[in-house]
């Protein structure tokens, strides 16, 4: 056996050399063929191809030596930028959580993105900004909601924070000034300011630290075209009844106005002269109101500047008085008159105060509307102007107020489409009703919560007790088409704004809806509470009939008279004056007792005419 392999193996290696020798030769027989083809010998080649060889590996040995000082000084440079890129200081700006992507979803939603995550849902833009419903980890998140920040239609509840901030803001600066006065001044000086009245963001009731709050009304800028056909040369009753009414009953209980215009200003639409007399009535409604002063903007009209044109009561030689200035010359006189009538044991006549009424009144409510109309016909204060200037058409005595004031000594309280509210608020009103007041709501009251958050309940749950409803939605229909409405033996047009009633047991219902899907539905209603009442007005028309018809019945259930003044009418009476004028075209004729003392002017009312007059019947001293 060792034989036979030992055989094997030397019979291999033989087979081996024989193999590299014949492949040895067959070299040897290329090379010499090369050689011959090259004109070289074989050893010639031999040494030619040795030589070729030596260079190419010392080739080889370059490029690889340059490959790597290349690649050296590039991760050299590298690392330098990298390190002249890299901060090894900072602080914390901002954290936020990373997003839970698995249970976040997106959806194309006209041309932008819906998100749906564990937060809830929200609207976003291409870019990832936030376009409504956001939710804040920390207050660093916070932005400003305008057109910068948020480039679509801001959320609500941000837009009315915003305006809560900048009124408090406002109001603290302006508190914070009189308090630093107050340590510095005469005992006997007062200290005020002047605001315009529904302006973003002032709240005139945040502001209770000076002695009494002025504003600022200019009634004759092409804004408006007044009532009839020069009724823009006069303005309309609201701009200074509501003004008047509201900071009355503001801090210290009186008021002025700081700035009244005195003829033409210059920044105006248009900029009409005013039509003689208009000043002169201007300045008997703030004394009508209660007003306890009026100042003028400007004294003297100047002569260069970007109020050039603005009149003053003196005109542009300093010695001429303007048209408006002879009116103030003419009052100054006539005010001697009053004085000298005065007695300041009068009180308001009984048939007066028993109209008395209290309008609830606040800027968060109109922030809120105004940003969520939710109908392009909707207009927070034209609603809330219609319920004052009908009232103002019963020669009712209206005060503007808010909730820091006493209902208990209205007779009567409204409260247009208060939409914000809380259950402290429906509890004062059933205690005023229950003591025998006269409530009336409007339309959208009690939908939301104090942050405009709709109650997770039925659409203005809280106040259904309160005013006997069962459920309401509400309704609003195209500019070009106008539902009926039925009360009593009229018909009255609507396509504003509808609440939809059902009545709860022992609710009366006053108005019903005559067309649309709901036909039949009730549309005022009307119940008793206690030794009072509660009217809820669901409807809002363009010309106010229905309304005005709908809160006489509420006085006149009451057993309260009212009076039927035309729009544009005003009568008012204050420390024993009854004030009458005429914002209307047309001379009107003013019912005055024959036995009423007239101290100016005549019951026959020019267009921007005064009278004013004492009547005997009054019981003076009650």
């Amino acid at each position: 056996m060792k034989v036979r392999n030992k055989v094997k193996a030397k019979m291999a290696n033989t087979f081996k050399k024989m193999v590299k020798k014949h492949k040895k030769k067959k070299l040897m027989a290329e090379r010499n063929k090369q050689a011959k083809e090259q004109g070289m010998s074989g050893d010639e080649f031999v040494d030619d191809y040795e030589r070729r060889l030596s260079r190419h590996k010392r080739n080889i040995v370059k490029r690889t030596v340059a490959a790597v000082v290349t690649i050296a000084v590039a991760v050299t440079a590298v690392g330098f930028y990298i390190e002249k890129r890299s901060y090894h200081t900072y602080k914390v700006v901002q954290t936020s959580e990373q997003e839970d992507i698995v249970s976040t979803n997106y959806v194309e939603m006209d041309g932008n993105i819906l998100r749906y995550s564990p937060d809830g849902v929200s609207l976003v833009s291409d870019k990832m900004s936030t376009l409504w419903s956001e939710t804040y980890q920390n207050f660093e998140q916070v932005r400003l909601p305008n057109q910068q920040e948020v480039p679509e239609k801001p959320n609500p509840h941000a837009m009315l924070d915003l305006n809560r901030f900048m009124a408090d803001e406002l109001a603290g600066f302006v508190n914070m000034q009189a308090d630093i006065l107050r340590r510095h001044i005469h005992k006997d000086q007062w200290i005020t300011t002047n605001l315009i009245p529904i302006f973003n963001p002032v709240d005139p009731v945040r502001i209770d630290h000076p002695d009494f709050l002025t504003y600022t009304r200019y009634l004759v800028t092409g804004h408006n075209q007044g009532i009839g056909s020069q009724g823009f040369r006069m303005g309309i009753p609201e701009d200074l009844g509501f003004s008047n009414d509201q900071f009355r009953n503001r801090v210290g209980k009186a008021f002025g106005v700081m700035e009244l215009q005195p003829g033409q200003v210059n920044w105006g639409v248009y900029n009409p002269q005013p039509l003689p007399g208009a000043i002169r009535m201007w300045v008997y409604h703030v004394f009508a109101g209660g007003g306890k002063f009026v100042c003028n903007y400007r004294f003297r009209q100047p002569l260069k500047g970007s109020e050039q044109y603005h009149y003053g009561m003196i005109m542009t030689d300093g010695v001429t008085l303007s048209p408006g200035g002879e009116e103030y010359v003419r009052i100054t006189q006539e005010m001697k008159k009053l004085r000298a009538a005065y007695d300041k044991k009068n009180r308001m006549p009984g048939q007066l105060a028993s109209r008395r009424i209290g309008l609830l009144f606040d800027m968060s409510n109109y922030w809120e509307m105004e940003f969520q109309r939710q109908t392009d016909q909707w207009r927070t204060m034209a609603h809330v102007h219609k319920y004052y200037n009908l009232l103002k058409s019963f020669a009712a005595p209206v005060d503007v107020i808010s909730e820091k004031e006493d209902f208990s000594g209205y007779p009567f309280l409204i409260a247009p489409a208060y939409q914000l509210l809380d259950n402290k608020l429906v509890e004062r009103w059933t205690e005023y009703v229950k003591k025998g007041g006269h409530l009336i709501l409007t339309c959208r009251t009690g939908q939301k919560d104090r942050d405009a958050k709709l109650w997770e309940a039925p659409l203005a749950a809280p106040i259904h007790q309160l005013a006997g409803i069962n459920s309401l939605y509400y309704d609003h229909l195209p500019h070009s088409l106008y539902g009926k409405v039925d009360f009593g033996s009229e018909e009255y047009a609507w396509n504003n704004w509808a609440d939809v009633l059902t009545p709860a047991a022992g609710t009366a219902v006053w108005a019903v809806y005559t067309d649309q899907f709901y036909k039949g539905a009730a549309s005022v209603i009307h119940r008793r509470l206690g030794k009072g009442t509660v009217t809820y007005i669901g409807t809002d028309t363009d010309d106010g009939k229905l309304e005005k018809e709908v809160v006489r019945r509420v006085y006149m259930e009451a057993g309260v008279p009212t009076e039927d003044l035309p729009y544009g009418v005003v009568k008012e009476w204050r420390d024993g004056f009854y004030i009458a004028l005429n914002y209307t075209s047309d001379i009107q004729e003013i019912v005055i007792p024959d036995e009423a003392e007239v101290l100016i002017g005549s019951a026959r009312l020019e267009p921007a005419g005064v009278v004013v007059w004492k009547e005997k019947s009054d019981n003076k001293h009650k």
